[in-house]
């Protein structure tokens, strides 16, 4: 390979690392138990190596023997410090974890508003999913919990819904469709002129403190849950609380 080819390789490679690096950065801000998120070591750490392999190859003729040395030097303590680190880190989350280690859980979901079916937005290329790689939705009206869990928590409702940019509090529901944010508060009016009241019900049963729901812990539905959030001007005893995908037949 060229060395101008190998340049630009190398530059498209940092630049791909350092904007990925920096996402997952974002999405990790709030890990509490290990000095540094994840991918802030590995997104540095690849800079890093992506910069002192560029040196080697670029300057190479004019690197004198204790430069090279110096140079390979780094490379290796730099691979050596982000391999341990993942090593270390990776047993401690496993350990630590509520759950004993990495789960894999799935919860269909369905939202609702004043009789509209409403869309979660898409998303955003080069990801295939709506929020982290613990907590996510791939476009398939699926919640999907794939990952280390230090608190349970991280695996409510309302985990869910801050993690794709909404809302979901006792009174409040807040969802971002590709059209535009949709915002609904009890006794906001629908269409109708009536004041809609929000609702959330698992596998047909309705759930008081939903927010602090914490997914049930199975990767197949069922028996994982089906969720419908609903707001709706309905009576209470007229509102079809199964998910579309299940129907009455899901009741248990």
């Amino acid at each position: 390979m060229k060395k101008r080819h190998l340049f630009f390789l190398v530059i498209f490679l940092l630049s791909l690392i350092t904007v990925y690096g920096n996402g997952l950065e974002e999405e990790h801000e709030e890990e509490p138990t290990i000095p540094w998120p994840i991918w802030t070591v590995v997104g540095y750490g690849s800079v890093l190596f992506g910069v002192l392999v560029f040196l080697m190859v670029k300057l190479k003729k004019r690197m004198k023997s204790k430069m090279k040395q110096f140079v390979y030097s780094l490379v290796v303590l730099t691979v050596g410090f982000v391999s341990l680190y993942l090593i270390i880190t990776t047993i401690f989350l496993n350990v630590t974890s509520e759950t004993g280690g990495p789960v894999h859980w799935h919860a269909d979901y369905e939202v609702w508003a004043c009789g509209e079916k409403l869309t979660l937005i898409d998303p955003k290329f080069p990801s295939n999913k709506v929020g982290t790689p613990v907590l996510h939705d791939h476009g398939d009206n699926r919640i999907h919990v794939e990952g280390v869990i230090s608190n349970m928590l991280d695996a409510s409702l309302h985990a869910f819904f801050k993690i794709i940019g909404g809302e979901l509090t006792k009174t409040t529901l807040g969802f971002p469709t590709n059209e535009k944010y949709r915002h609904y508060e009890n006794d906001m009016l629908c269409a109708s002129g009536n004041p809609g009241i929000l609702y959330v019900f698992v596998n047909g049963e309705e759930v008081d403190d939903f927010a602090e729901y914490v997914l049930a812990p199975y990767e197949t539905i069922p028996p994982g849950d089906t969720i419908k959030i609903i707001f709706t001007d309905e009576p209470a005893d007229e509102i079809d609380t199964y998910t579309s995908q299940y129907g009455r037949e899901r009741k248990i």
